[in-house]
């Protein structure tokens, strides 16, 4: 109850009029890769829909796609979270325009207020689905550095087929990604990180690269939290070629 006020509460606030405007990007009508719509399974549609807005029938005047074709040094973050990393790395990279896509709304809530009260004007936000959105939203060789902090390991190995990290996943990041530009993942999880080794050692789209260093202050929250107790950070780079 207590954190269903809360999560009322940030979202209220995200509609306050007295802060700038909002850093939450809003798709062409009828979009279901953004903010889909919640998903009732029936006999006749047991799974969910395939999201509409494929790149080659994307309509041309989608507000998402024109945004980040025209951005000239694109960056992007698949589940920030609270916002800890792309807060600071933004602040710290003036010259980029940085996008987070993130499936909770309080945590896309949160974020853009936090942007907006620090006056961070590089920042935009899209609540939905990072595979979706990366294969229906994101223009070819648009991107220069993707980065995903501690994904959901799904350590039960029945639950494998369900982490993100898979070739599907890889494919839709090569489309996005400029050639030269990498792709940057940490996880604290060690099966995982052999996951993502193994992934990638046969890509020969990609090389492995000098994993990716950042600021103290653009460490996660749940990383800060992990390594307080003395847990190791798996931190790895990869170039498209």
């Amino acid at each position: 109850m207590a954190r269903h006020r809360q999560s009322t509460k940030i979202k209220a606030e995200q509609k306050n009029p007295d802060l700038p405007p909002s850093q939450e990007l809003i798709p062409c009508e009828g979009c279901s890769v953004v903010h889909p719509p919640v998903f009732i399974p029936t006999e006749e549609q047991p799974v969910p829909p395939v999201p509409f807005c494929k790149v080659k029938d994307a309509p041309p005047n989608c507000p998402l796609r024109k945004f980040m074709s025209e951005a000239e040094h694109l960056e992007l973050e698949i589940g920030p979270g609270m916002g800890r990393f792309i807060l600071a790395h933004s602040e710290n990279n003036s010259n980029i325009q940085m996008i987070g896509i993130e499936k909770e709304t309080v945590r896309v809530a949160h974020v853009d207020i936090e942007a907006r009260k620090r006056g961070i004007t590089n920042l935009r936000l899209v609540c939905g689905e990072a595979l979706p959105f990366l294969i229906a939203c994101v223009p070819p060789s648009s991107v220069e550095k993707l980065y995903i902090f501690y994904p959901d390991p799904w350590p039960k190995r029945k639950h494998h087929k369900n982490r993100l990290f898979q070739k599907n996943f890889v494919d839709a990041v090569w489309a996005c990604l400029k050639p030269g530009g990498t792709l940057n993942a940490v996880t604290d999880h060690a099966d995982y990180f052999r996951h993502m080794l193994e992934v990638m050692e046969d890509e020969e789209r990609f090389s492995q690269t000098e994993a990716f260093t950042r600021t103290e202050n653009e460490r996660t929250d749940f990383e800060l939290r992990f390594t307080a107790l003395g847990m190791e950070a798996h931190t790895a780079s990869w170039q498209k070629k």
